[in-house]
């Protein structure tokens, strides 16, 4: 068995048996939009004369590929802990804009 180290700037895999260390390479290459389905939805992507047909769940997310490169365009994956990350994250960046705003309008006020 191998064991993967995964730190900030690099990442190790290291062979348990011969204990050799190689680099393991980023997978996210790819990906044009993350999506995360809100309620059961039917979703058709279209794009020239492909098409691609997929039923989701409430909670799935929908994964779009650049068009060019890949045979599907739509993955769907099921995934709580990706999910929770993302809804955390987008919370996060809302709380930013908001202080934002906040402190913009209140340097406006003092300004006046």
């Amino acid at each position: 068995m191998k064991t993967l180290y995964v730190t900030k700037g690099n990442n190790i895999l290291i062979d348990n048996e011969t204990g050799k260390c190689s680099k393991m390479t980023e997978e996210r290459q790819g990906i044009d939009a993350i999506y995360i389905a809100k309620e059961p939805m039917h979703v058709v992507y279209g794009y020239n004369d492909e098409n691609e047909n997929v039923d989701v769940e409430a909670g799935d997310i929908i994964l779009k590929f650049y068009v060019e490169d890949f045979k599907k365009k739509i993955v769907v994956v099921k995934n709580q802990d990706w999910v929770s990350n993302i809804e955390e994250y987008n919370k996060k960046m809302q709380e930013q804009k908001e202080r934002w705003a906040s402190s913009k309008n209140e340097s406006e006020a003092i300004s006046r």
